[in-house]
């Protein structure tokens, strides 16, 4: 088993991904979307690593679409089993550690996981040396000085200027906004392609 921060045990009491048919569907129109702006500009998804897979619905989803090669990398431990006991390659630990756990490079598909990061910057650049070629980023932006209401978000993004910092001087390919309905929060998606060493 992978050697957690201390607070993982708060996390995983805060944070109960759920299960349901919402749940489910808007993780898997997640992965379309993704695929669709890949394809678009001529990307391959040829490999894939899902940072934060929760249940592995975007991992049935990579299958039903046919990707050839794919896994996840999970910090909550129950969730790592959960996706293992569905017959999917997941490995245990925090997107922090993802350059010493990740054998090999692989595309980058992390939604709505770098906010239950514990640090944020640690955990992109090990994205960064795991990266084969692209990587597809949504995470909440939460405007304000105020804590956010969800416990389990450990990192906040208050700007889109401070997602782009983080992965830069990567470009972002395509970029989009979305409300979630939330109060005063907003979804940011960007497909980034790999600046070349």
């Amino acid at each position: 088993m992978s050697t957690m921060p201390s607070g993982n045990v708060a996390l995983q009491k805060s944070w109960s991904a759920g299960t349901g048919p919402a749940t489910q569907q808007g993780a898997r129109s997640r992965v379309k979307f993704a695929l669709h702006w890949v394809a678009e500009e001529k990307l391959t998804a040829n490999r894939v690593l899902v940072v934060g897979p929760q249940h592995g619905f975007e991992l049935e989803q990579l299958g039903l679409s046919e990707v050839p090669e794919f896994q996840g990398l999970e910090l909550v431990p129950d969730y790592a089993a959960s996706c293992r006991e569905k017959g999917f390659t997941c490995i245990e630990g925090p997107a922090e550690r993802a350059a010493e756990l990740v054998e090999g490079r692989w595309n980058i598909y992390t939604c709505h996981s770098l906010e239950h990061t514990y640090d944020v910057q640690a955990a992109v650049d090990a994205i960064r040396q795991v990266c084969l070629s692209w990587c597809f980023v949504a995470v909440p932006i939460e405007p304000g000085t105020t804590p956010p209401k969800d416990k389990a978000h450990l990192s906040v993004f208050r700007t889109v200027e401070q997602v782009k910092a983080l992965f830069s001087p990567w470009a972002d390919l395509r970029r989009e906004y979305s409300n979630t309905g939330g109060a005063g929060k907003t979804d940011f998606r960007a497909l980034y392609v790999k600046k070349p060493e």
